[in-house]
């Protein structure tokens, strides 16, 4: 099952925040069980990043971004998915781009996984 990350589920796991973390970290144990395939767009780990560095130093910042390179895959947003996603009336623009990397994917089984995903969603 493929499973698109959001930014706040990672910077939980990482920076161990409560109460999330617990779940949070249950994204990468399922990846190396083979049981998810976990996504992030290149956008997040640019978040990731900013967000982790001002609680980390700077090399466990490192640590922590080349731990997200190698434990997910990197969808591809550029200008076309931003451009469709700023002309979409009906949704807020983060969530219109999530919607269009899924479809620019073409990612058959995408969940998202947020804070408010629901768990039994994902493979037991």
């Amino acid at each position: 099952m493929r499973v698109l990350v959001d930014t706040n589920v990672i910077v939980d796991l990482l920076l161990q925040r409560s109460p999330w973390h617990a779940e949070a970290a249950e994204i990468p144990v399922l990846a190396a069980e083979g049981r998810i395939d976990p996504f992030v767009t290149a956008s997040t780990l640019t978040d990731v990043f900013y967000i982790c560095r001002k609680d980390l130093k700077s090399r466990e910042t490192l640590t922590a971004l080349k731990f997200c390179i190698d434990a997910f895959k990197i969808c591809e947003v550029g200008r076309t998915e931003i451009e469709s996603a700023f002309n979409s009336p009906a949704m807020i623009l983060r969530t219109t781009c999530r919607l269009l990397v899924r479809l620019q994917t073409a990612l058959k089984q995408l969940l998202l996984a947020t804070r408010s995903s629901p768990r039994r969603r994902f493979p037991s």
